[in-house]
């Protein structure tokens, strides 16, 4: 995954973006929805308040018309103006003006004060056939029939009967007399009572002519509705709908064309977005609800201006999420790197430790109580152990290098003492065989000499030949006896230093064998600092395996070399007791050929004493043979002893080039543990 490549400083960043800055663009976004909406609606509340003032406003004046036309239709002087003013019109409409100025000034200062006070168009008293009879403004229309010729084709002219039986009102419409300017009119009907009957009679009808002026004024009054809001009548007409006001881009009396017409015309109010040339409308409509007028109330606003405060809103929370994404980023930054800083140091010293120069006292800053500080604390105590397991292993790698020296040394002497016994005892087995050759020929020589002393009575005439071939015998006997005294002398000497150096080859294992119990102790305190170590001491570990086993090799290899240094020993001790018997039996044949010598002598001097000497000399022949037999059984068995000795001796030898060999193995290992622990700095 790319998450995994990433450094934990860039996730710990990329996390606090996204924890700030979803949360903080999902409550922009509702704010800016919420706010959009609230200031949406407080937009159309605004219209909609607005267009109900403007609805009471319009319905107010419309009222207060109504009240107006009410009370001057029940004005006596109204009533009475309209039976005068009559009389000066002719049948086709001319009108006596000098009359009418008369009673326009008795009569007429009410109602031009009604006009003026009030602000109507017009006010007109039209009689019950048609005729206008008064005009407050002497428009055109007067003297005109409402009835007959062009103004009976007016909106007058249509509402005119209705305005006979009660109130009745048009709509603005345009109206020739008045320069076809939109004019709407309120009828009200004026009556007399017949004094004779009592009865009212309907004499004709005061008419207000109004034009939009008044409700100009009502609905073009954009106070708080900013640049672009305004408020508008708007009316059906045959010919479609049309404005019953001024607007900002029209006249009253042209033609609307407002989507929400529609609307306004199935319900009685309402408010929506609609589209007016091109541009985005927020519109407030309702009826105005006045019997005979179709009139609707708009009030609107462009949408630019109306969602201003919206895009400023989106502006400033658009600002503070930039802010806030700028704070998140760096304090995402600090605290990432307050994080990452103390895991870096850690990496950069483990990385030290394994690829550099192997560092031990790097420790790392401890600030404060966090993971981070209790990560950095740890990490610091296990340096420390590994230091101390490092130097211990240090020194324990010398101490075993100087040990495994000193056994090389040992074995070495040891070899040297071996070589030293066996060749010692091939000499000695040399000088048995030998000596084991001289006895045989001794015990040949006593036979004849017993043959010859046997053959002595039946010739003596050979008695001196004989005497003289015994006294060379004798001569040689002695000397070999005084050499076979030599030689079992050498011999006894050389077991006694064959002992010796057994004892101390004895002495050189027991030594051996305090080391390897050593090594053993060591290599098992190696094997539970390394497993201490886990991953990092699994070197340590096979090494000290190494180390055991080579020691267990030279612990069993010193008990071999021990067992059969005992053997020599034992064979040592009874060879040394076999030749001091030999040496005894030597000397005493020594003695019994100094003997014979000296009889052979005496006989050389004196052939009386042959036949007593004969039979004494056959005895000691005898015995001599029989000392000679014994001794060359005995030469024969230390013969064999030396041979042994010579064969443990090459077997010490042999176990001395295999205490050797392990020994200079122990040393590497050693030289190889200083290696490793020589890549640390403690």
């Amino acid at each position: 995954m790319i998450l995994d490549r990433l450094k934990i400083g860039t996730k710990i960043l990329i996390t606090f973006l996204m924890v700030g800055i979803v949360p903080l663009a999902v409550i922009g976004s509702v704010s800016v929805f919420k706010s959009s909406e609230s200031l949406s609606e407080q937009s159309f509340e605004k219209l909609k308040i607005v267009q109900e003032i403007k609805k009471a406003q319009v319905r107010e004046y419309y009222t207060r018309c109504l009240g107006d036309i009410s009370v001057l239709s029940k004005n006596y002087a109204l009533s009475e103006a309209l039976n005068r003013f009559p009389m000066l019109f002719d049948e086709d409409g001319t009108v006596n003006m000098e009359g009418y100025d008369f009673y326009d000034t008795r009569y007429g200062e009410s109602m031009k004060l009604a006009v003026t006070e009030y602000g109507y168009n017009d006010l007109l008293l039209i009689q019950a056939n048609g005729r206008i009879v008064y005009s407050a403004r002497k428009a055109p229309d007067l003297g005109k029939s409402v009835l007959e010729g062009p103004l009976s084709e007016t909106h007058l002219g249509q509402v005119f009967s209705q305005g006979l039986e009660g109130v009745a009102t048009t709509d603005f419409m345009p109206y020739a007399p008045a320069d076809n300017q939109p004019i709407a009119f309120i009828l009200a009907p004026i009556s007399v009572v017949d004094n004779m009957t009592q009865e009212a009679r309907v004499t004709g009808l005061v008419a207000l002519k109004l034009d939009n002026g008044q409700l100009n004024s009502i609905a073009t009054r954009r106070e708080g509705m900013g640049e672009t809001g305004e408020s508008f009548l708007v009316t059906r007409t045959r010919e479609g709908a049309v404005f019953r006001t001024d607007t900002r881009t029209g006249k009253a009396g042209d033609q609307a064309f407002f989507a929400c017409l529609d609307d306004a015309s199935a319900q009685e109010s309402g408010a929506g977005t609609y589209t007016y040339k091109g541009e985005q409308q927020l519109v407030s409509y309702g009826k105005l609800g006045i019997d005979g007028l179709d009139w609707i109330m708009i009030s609107k606003i462009d949408g630019h201006e109306a969602f201003a405060s919206v895009r400023q809103l989106k502006t400033l929370i658009g600002v503070v999420v930039l802010f806030g994404i700028a704070a998140i980023v760096c304090v995402g930054f600090l605290i990432a790197r307050s994080i990452t800083r103390p895991i870096n140091d850690i990496a950069a010293g483990m990385k030290d430790i394994a690829d550099g120069e192997g560092d031990l006292t790097v420790r790392l800053k401890v600030k404060g109580r966090d993971e981070l500080a209790e990560l950095s604390h740890w990490f610091n105590t296990f340096i420390n152990k590994v230091q101390e397991i490092i130097r211990l292993v240090s020194e324990s790698a010398e101490k075993l290098n100087s040990s495994s020296t000193e056994l090389a040394q040992i074995s070495h002497v040891m070899s040297e003492g071996a070589d030293e016994v066996s060749t010692k005892s091939g000499t000695a087995s040399a000088s048995s065989e030998e000596m084991s050759a001289t006895m045989q020929s001794i015990a040949a020589a006593t036979e004849q000499a017993s043959a010859n002393m046997n053959m002595v009575a039946s010739a003596a005439e050979e008695m001196t030949v004989t005497i003289s071939e015994i006294s060379d015998h004798s001569d040689k006997s002695h000397s070999i006896t005084r050499e076979a005294v030599s030689q079992a002398h050498s011999a006894a000497g050389k077991m006694d230093t064959l002992g010796t150096a057994a004892q101390e080859i004895s002495h050189v294992t027991e030594v051996i064998t305090e080391i390897s119990a050593k090594i053993n102790l060591l290599s098992l305190n190696a094997t539970i600092e390394a497993a201490r170590a886990g991953e990092a001491g699994r070197g340590f570990a096979v090494v000290a395996n190494e180390i055991k086993d080579l020691a267990s090799q030279t612990a069993g290899a010193t008990q071999e070399i021990r067992s059969h240094i005992e053997g020599i020993q034992n064979s040592t001790s009874e060879t040394a007791g076999e030749i001091s018997q030999i040496t005894r039996v030597i000397d005493n044949v020594n003695g019994i050929v100094t003997t014979i010598a000296e009889a052979v002598k005496e006989q050389a001097v004196t052939t009386q004493e042959i036949a007593g000497n004969v039979a004494q000399a056959s005895t000691g022949i005898q015995e001599v043979n029989e000392n000679v037999a014994q001794s060359s059984l005995v030469s024969h068995s230390i013969a064999d002893e030396i041979s042994q000795i010579n064969r443990i001796s090459g077997e010490t030898s042999s176990s001395s080039a295999r205490v050797s060999n392990s020994a200079e193995a122990l040393s590497g290992l050693a030289m190889e543990v200083s290696d490793l622990v020589g890549r640390f700095k403690v």
